[in-house]
Protein backbone atom coordinates (compact mmCIF):
# COMPACT_ATOMS: atom_id res chain seq x y z
CA UNK A 1 0.00 0.00 0.00
CA UNK A 2 1.45 3.31 -0.87
CA UNK A 3 1.30 6.31 1.30
CA UNK A 4 -1.19 7.77 -0.49
CA UNK A 5 -4.20 5.10 -0.29
CA UNK A 6 -3.63 5.21 3.25
CA UNK A 7 -5.71 5.92 5.96
CA UNK A 8 -5.12 8.82 8.46
CA UNK A 9 -5.51 7.29 12.51
CA UNK A 10 -6.64 11.00 12.56
CA UNK A 11 -6.89 13.78 10.76
CA UNK A 12 -6.64 17.61 13.16
CA UNK A 13 -7.58 20.92 11.96
CA UNK A 14 -5.90 23.52 13.21
CA UNK A 15 -6.34 27.62 12.64
CA UNK A 16 -2.84 29.56 12.78
CA UNK A 17 -1.55 26.23 12.62
CA UNK A 18 2.07 27.08 10.28
CA UNK A 19 3.30 30.36 11.41
CA UNK A 20 6.55 32.22 9.73
CA UNK A 21 9.56 31.29 10.74
CA UNK A 22 10.19 34.91 9.93
CA UNK A 23 7.76 36.15 12.31
CA UNK A 24 8.76 33.78 14.95
CA UNK A 25 12.63 35.40 14.89
CA UNK A 26 11.26 38.37 14.94
CA UNK A 27 8.85 38.32 17.39
CA UNK A 28 8.88 38.72 21.37
CA UNK A 29 9.01 35.94 24.01
CA UNK A 30 4.95 36.61 24.82
CA UNK A 31 3.91 36.97 21.67
CA UNK A 32 5.84 33.26 21.01
CA UNK A 33 3.67 31.99 23.62
CA UNK A 34 0.76 33.11 23.05
CA UNK A 35 1.11 31.89 19.35
CA UNK A 36 2.41 28.30 21.17
CA UNK A 37 -0.91 27.87 23.95
CA UNK A 38 -3.19 28.51 20.97
CA UNK A 39 -2.23 25.83 18.94
CA UNK A 40 -2.40 23.66 22.32
CA UNK A 41 -5.04 24.45 22.89
CA UNK A 42 -7.08 24.10 19.56
CA UNK A 43 -4.85 20.18 19.82
CA UNK A 44 -6.65 19.67 22.75
CA UNK A 45 -10.40 20.90 20.87
CA UNK A 46 -9.25 18.05 18.27
CA UNK A 47 -9.13 15.38 20.94
CA UNK A 48 -12.35 16.55 22.78
CA UNK A 49 -14.16 15.94 19.71
CA UNK A 50 -13.43 12.37 19.54
CA UNK A 51 -15.46 9.60 22.46
CA UNK A 52 -12.96 8.23 24.76
CA UNK A 53 -11.94 5.00 23.44
CA UNK A 54 -11.09 7.01 20.23
CA UNK A 55 -8.91 9.21 22.12
CA UNK A 56 -6.96 6.66 24.06
CA UNK A 57 -6.51 4.59 20.99
CA UNK A 58 -5.03 7.64 19.05
CA UNK A 59 -2.94 8.89 22.30
CA UNK A 60 -0.01 7.08 23.02
CA UNK A 61 1.15 5.99 26.48
CA UNK A 62 4.42 4.37 25.59
CA UNK A 63 6.58 5.60 22.73
CA UNK A 64 5.93 4.46 19.27
CA UNK A 65 6.92 5.58 15.87
CA UNK A 66 4.10 7.90 13.93
CA UNK A 67 4.31 9.41 11.02
CA UNK A 68 2.66 13.35 9.90
CA UNK A 69 1.58 14.53 6.73
CA UNK A 70 0.91 18.18 6.75
CA UNK A 71 -1.55 20.05 4.26
CA UNK A 72 -1.49 24.04 4.60
CA UNK A 73 -4.18 25.94 3.45
CA UNK A 74 -3.35 29.53 2.71
CA UNK A 75 -6.27 31.58 1.29
CA UNK A 76 -3.91 34.92 0.45
CA UNK A 77 -0.26 36.33 0.99
CA UNK A 78 2.39 35.18 -0.45
CA UNK A 79 3.52 31.28 -0.63
CA UNK A 80 6.76 30.41 1.52
CA UNK A 81 9.36 28.24 -0.05
CA UNK A 82 9.71 25.01 0.67
CA UNK A 83 12.33 25.29 3.82
CA UNK A 84 10.65 27.91 5.76
CA UNK A 85 7.03 25.69 4.91
CA UNK A 86 8.55 23.21 6.82
CA UNK A 87 9.91 25.17 9.37
CA UNK A 88 6.91 27.29 10.12
CA UNK A 89 5.34 24.10 11.54
CA UNK A 90 7.52 23.47 14.22
CA UNK A 91 5.39 24.92 17.12
CA UNK A 92 2.48 22.70 15.53
CA UNK A 93 4.65 19.79 15.80
CA UNK A 94 5.94 20.44 19.65
CA UNK A 95 2.17 20.65 20.39
CA UNK A 96 1.72 17.35 19.60
CA UNK A 97 4.33 15.64 21.90
CA UNK A 98 3.99 13.72 24.87
CA UNK A 99 6.59 14.90 26.64
CA UNK A 100 6.40 18.64 26.92
CA UNK A 101 8.00 21.34 29.28
CA UNK A 102 6.02 24.39 31.00
CA UNK A 103 8.04 27.18 32.35
CA UNK A 104 6.83 28.30 35.45
CA UNK A 105 8.25 30.91 38.29
CA UNK A 106 10.41 28.71 40.96
CA UNK A 107 10.71 31.27 43.32
CA UNK A 108 12.08 35.18 43.59
CA UNK A 109 15.64 36.69 43.83
CA UNK A 110 16.98 38.85 45.86
CA UNK A 111 16.72 41.27 43.82
CA UNK A 112 12.72 40.41 43.70
CA UNK A 113 12.87 39.55 40.33
CA UNK A 114 11.11 36.01 39.89
CA UNK A 115 13.34 32.82 39.20
CA UNK A 116 11.84 30.29 36.49
CA UNK A 117 12.50 26.57 35.72
CA UNK A 118 11.20 24.18 33.22
CA UNK A 119 9.04 21.40 34.57
CA UNK A 120 8.10 18.70 32.37
CA UNK A 121 4.24 17.73 31.78
CA UNK A 122 2.24 15.57 29.96
CA UNK A 123 1.05 16.49 26.33
CA UNK A 124 -1.81 15.44 24.35
CA UNK A 125 0.60 12.18 22.72
CA UNK A 126 0.08 12.26 19.38
CA UNK A 127 3.50 11.91 18.90
CA UNK A 128 6.09 10.62 21.40
CA UNK A 129 8.35 13.11 20.20
CA UNK A 130 9.94 15.33 17.41
CA UNK A 131 12.71 13.50 16.84
CA UNK A 132 13.60 10.66 14.34
CA UNK A 133 13.43 8.21 16.57
CA UNK A 134 10.08 8.63 17.10
CA UNK A 135 8.58 10.76 13.91
CA UNK A 136 8.35 10.25 9.88
CA UNK A 137 7.69 13.46 8.12
CA UNK A 138 6.55 13.48 4.98
CA UNK A 139 9.03 15.42 3.04
CA UNK A 140 6.42 16.57 0.56
CA UNK A 141 4.47 19.20 2.42
CA UNK A 142 1.06 19.65 0.42
CA UNK A 143 0.59 23.53 -0.65
CA UNK A 144 -2.70 24.57 -1.18
CA UNK A 145 -4.79 28.02 -2.13
CA UNK A 146 -7.76 26.08 -3.58
CA UNK A 147 -9.52 25.23 -0.48
CA UNK A 148 -11.99 28.16 0.76
CA UNK A 149 -13.76 26.68 3.89
CA UNK A 150 -13.09 29.08 6.18
CA UNK A 151 -12.68 32.93 4.60
CA UNK A 152 -11.67 34.66 7.78
CA UNK A 153 -8.54 32.25 8.33
CA UNK A 154 -5.75 33.68 7.07
CA UNK A 155 -3.99 30.13 7.45
CA UNK A 156 -4.84 26.67 8.86
CA UNK A 157 -3.19 23.21 9.00
CA UNK A 158 -4.82 19.42 8.55
CA UNK A 159 -2.74 17.19 10.26
CA UNK A 160 -3.38 13.60 9.28
CA UNK A 161 -1.51 11.32 11.80
CA UNK A 162 -0.65 7.92 10.90
CA UNK A 163 0.75 4.80 12.53
CA UNK A 164 4.08 3.12 10.89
Amino acid sequence: MSHSDEEPLVTLLIRGGWVSPNVILGTSWYKKNKARKAIDEQVGFNLLQLDMARRSEIQLQTPKRRRLKFTVVQLRGVRPDPDNLVAGLKITIDALKKVQYQRVVAGYRKDGKKKYKNVRIDGPGIIWDDNFKWLDLDPVVDYRDDVHIFPEAKKFVFVDVFET
